[in-house]
């Protein structure tokens, strides 16, 4: 027994050795001295009160990069500055999701149990995406009552990952429910089309073409379906008008809630 724990206090006492000796060797590697030197030292929630402290994850870590590494790297920021992505082009109009946050809940649910009723396919796909981007079993969904499955639905279709979801579920209420809304305003405009669907879009319309099927939509069909209708229009379609997104942001008929 004595043996064994005079073993075990050795043990002890040479593992900084090792850990000094497998340092070294690193250190000698070809290119080291270029590399940023990390020192972890096991102190938890306690951050270090010298100039060099960065990071506290538990381990307490110092960076301390080489004089060299840092002059390189602020001057290639210096003489090339980071690239900002441009901004969207249609950024401020409103999005398939964010049509779903501003609707009514009645709207929604319209939107929802049509495609129960009439596209079981993409129905289906929408619970399963709307349940695996809440951590649930689609079974946790079908069981609720039609109802209170559609308001988690529409919830959730409020969201940016389910966009794709949302805009299917938009466009095909609008194509099959909603054809005649669709010739009606395509009509006025004076575009070719069949039930409401186009081949190619015009580059611009004129303003009092658009003004009148504007008001064509809004003397004939309700007012938020008319909203929802312009604004998929707009942010669904290659070609977009700039007449029709004025229109869109300023005109107080064409707002949610208005």
């Amino acid at each position: 027994r004595g043996s064994d724990r005079h073993k075990t206090k050795l043990k002890h006492k040479r593992r900084p050795k090792d850990e000094a000796a497998r340092l070294g060797a690193l250190t000698k590697l070809p290119g080291a001295g270029c590399l940023p030197r990390l020192e972890w030292r096991r102190k938890i929630n306690r951050f270090n009160s010298g100039a060099n402290s960065q990071f506290t994850w538990g381990f307490q870590a110092t960076f301390r990069p080489p004089a060299a590494f840092v002059f390189k790297l602020g001057l290639e920021l210096w003489l090339s500055p980071p690239k900002l992505a441009p901004p969207l082009r249609n950024s401020t109009m409103l999005t398939a999701h964010e049509l779903f946050g501003f609707m009514s809940a009645s709207l929604a649910h319209q939107i929802l149990d049509f495609a129960f009723a009439e596209d079981k396919d993409l129905y289906r796909l929408t619970v399963n995406a709307v349940a695996e981007s809440r951590k649930l079993r689609p079974a946790f969904l079908e069981r609720k009552p039609r109802q209170e499955r559609h308001a988690d639905l529409a919830t959730s279709l409020a969201k940016p990952r389910l966009d794709l979801y949302a805009g299917n579920l938009i466009r095909g209420w609008l194509v099959k429910k909603h054809a005649a809304m669709l010739a009606d305003f395509l009509n006025a405009l004076g575009v070719a089309h069949k039930d409401g669907v186009v081949d190619e879009l015009p580059a611009t319309v004129a303003d009092g073409s658009l003004d009148a099927a504007i008001e064509v939509l809004l003397g004939k069909y309700p007012k938020e379906e008319v909203i929802v209708y312009l604004n998929a229009f707009y942010s669904m379609n290659e070609v977009h008008w700039l007449n029709l997104k004025t229109r869109l942001e300023t005109d107080g008929r064409l707002q949610f809630g208005s």
